[in-house]
């Protein structure tokens, strides 16, 4: 910093300062963020150990879209019916 300083002018010295000062303070937001969530994510897993944990997602898929995929999905499917409960996961 003192070569810069040196080579520019006193403002650079305060531009490093206040660039040096707000990336400490965002880090330091970013990171009790961070560690606040994972805190309420363990906190919450602790009392409630029932709730399950996977996220599901309804899709509707048609059977030409299965077919597409691969020919394992479609067994025991028929053409223009609907697919209950048909889960896949990832």
């Amino acid at each position: 910093m003192e070569g810069i300083v040196h080579s520019t002018s006193d403002w650079s010295r305060i531009y490093f300062m206040m660039f040096f000062i707000i990336i400490m303070v965002v880090m330091t937001i970013v990171v009790a963020f961070i560690l606040q969530a994972f805190s309420f994510k363990i906190k919450y897993r602790k009392e409630h150990p029932d709730k399950e944990t996977d996220i599901k997602t309804e899709v509707e898929v048609s059977y030409e879209e299965l077919m597409a995929l691969d020919s394992k999905f479609c067994v025991g499917l028929e053409p223009g019916k609907p697919v209950r409960n048909f889960q896949v996961y990832v």
